[in-house]
């Protein structure tokens, strides 16, 4: 799919951008979180949003609780389009990755420093506190 400008009010953005990523990354952190329940609001999922040109980090947390998701996002850069600005506007970019992947090395530090799983037996009435999103 091809579109000549990608701004925030195209039907793929909205729907890639505002629906697809954010359940895509609570799935993970639902994952993350049956692996680890007591480090639930300290775990989150990172993710790239690229629309043509431009490139936006998105972070899922569970602030508080273990209900309700949070999504954090930065505003978007775009990469630089004449060679003139590659030096002011390609080093914010350069950034915004290395601190996706920082982020993305520490959750995984986080979520591999767990305890001993206790025994449990099957059948127990047990249900998992952060559900991942049901869609098709």
């Amino acid at each position: 799919e091809f579109t000549t400008k990608y701004d925030q009010h195209t039907v793929k953005y909205l729907d890639d951008g505002l629906v697809k990523v954010p359940k895509s990354l609570r799935d993970m952190l639902a994952l993350l979180v049956q692996k680890n329940q007591r480090k639930t609001n300290s775990l989150y999922t990172v993710g790239f949003i690229v629309m043509g040109l431009c490139l936006e980090l998105v972070v899922l947390d569970v602030p508080v609780g273990s209900h309700i998701a949070r999504i954090t996002r930065t505003a978007r850069f775009e990469f630089p389009s004449a060679v003139e600005n590659m030096a002011v506007d390609f080093l914010p970019l350069l950034q915004l990755v290395f601190k996706g992947k920082q982020a993305m090395v520490m959750a995984n530090k986080i979520a591999n420093d767990r305890k001993r799983k206790e025994v449990e037996l099957l059948g127990s009435n047990s249900t998992p506190s952060f559900l991942p999103s049901f869609y098709d």
